[in-house]
């Protein structure tokens, strides 16, 4: 997949996109980056690929980028990630071209797409570190009723079934533990929420979107064998490793000066845990939606932040498209 730039540097015998790491939006090695087709192929029973009609719907889709910060893209009704090319954020003319990539880190309203953008937008995926005054912003591109969503893996806070992640025992977790601080510990100290998840609703209120929801699905990985909501697959199971090691590796080495032995071994300690029987570990899927309020609307009812559970394979099928990477995915449009 193109990127803004071509750099490349090379950290703890990785590669990494020189402009993710100075804009602190993505922390994920090249190689992993562009190594998804083993994750997608796990939706592909369950997702409907019309990849091969030439309908366009007219519809401006806002869109996070994985190795980036943010784009437009032009796309299908169904959403399937079709990205054809892609020009830079300065381009001197107001054509909309098939991509182009914002940094959402800087205030949106420094680009002459904001004003030429503003009131276009019927969906936005947002993938950023200041999100209340991003989420404000963003409203202004949203058409009226348009929607926002968010759909994020938390892996800031794998949880274990058996509680084998709380608290000391002798019995826990301690390598996935150690790995969990870790990464908490890195995000906080660049400034950015490894929870915001947890609380994106409310913030998406705040701000003055209407219609929020929550939706929380539940992964099981390892080697469990409980009712699942999921079965993921044994590839997908290594794609997760891989997660835990490309999400961790920046920020353990580049942020808090871990030396790479040491984190490998944090790393075997982590994957071994997740392999337990009796940790039963797994990660949240959260599902965000919000709209701008259309025209006349009227809220019915104050706002409460709650969360519902997805109910497993069914209710995913209907609800997710194939994801782009192992921390963003799509989802299909709420109207």
């Amino acid at each position: 997949m193109p990127t803004i730039d071509q750099e490349t540097e090379v950290h703890f015998g990785r590669k990494f996109h020189g402009y993710s790491l100075r804009q602190s939006a993505n922390f994920l090695p090249v190689d992993q980056i562009t190594n998804i087709d083993v994750y997608t192929d796990n939706f592909d029973d369950d997702v409907e690929d019309d990849s091969d009609e030439d309908k366009e719907s007219g519809a401006d889709t806002l869109d996070p980028s994985i190795q980036l910060t943010g784009d437009i893209v032009r796309d299908d009704p169904s959403m399937i990630d079709r990205v054809e090319t892609e020009t830079d954020t300065d381009c001197p003319d107001a054509r909309l071209p098939a991509r182009i990539t914002w940094n959402l880190n800087d205030s949106l309203q420094q680009s002459p797409l904001y004003r030429a953008r503003r009131n276009a937008l019927e969906v936005y995926n947002p993938v950023a570190k200041r999100w209340r005054p991003l989420l404000s912003e963003l409203m202004g591109l949203l058409i009226r009723g348009g929607s926002i969503q968010i759909v994020e893996a938390n892996f800031g806070n794998i949880q274990s079934s058996t509680g084998r992640l709380i608290g000391d025992d002798a019995r826990n977790a301690k390598g996935l533990q150690d790995w969990i601080e870790m990464y908490r510990r890195g995000m906080n100290m660049l400034g950015r929420d490894p929870s915001f998840v947890e609380h994106a609703a409310s913030i998406l209120d705040s701000v003055g979107y209407v219609d929020v929801s929550r939706t929380i699905h539940r992964w099981h990985i390892g080697a469990w064998q409980a009712d699942r909501d999921i079965t993921l697959k044994e590839q997908t199971f290594d794609l997760v490793v891989q997660s835990l090691e490309g999400l961790g590796l920046w920020l353990a080495c580049g942020v808090q000066r871990m030396s790479r032995d040491d984190f490998d071994d944090l790393l075997r300690r982590a994957v071994a845990d997740l392999r337990r029987p009796d940790v039963q570990a797994y990660i949240e899927w959260n599902v965000i939606i919000a709209r701008r309020p259309p025209e006349g609307y009227t809220r019915r009812a104050p706002f409460e932040d709650k969360a519902s559970v997805g109910k497993g394979d069914d209710d995913i099928r209907h609800r997710f498209m194939k994801p782009i990477s192992p921390v963003v995915a799509f989802k299909e449009r709420p109207f």
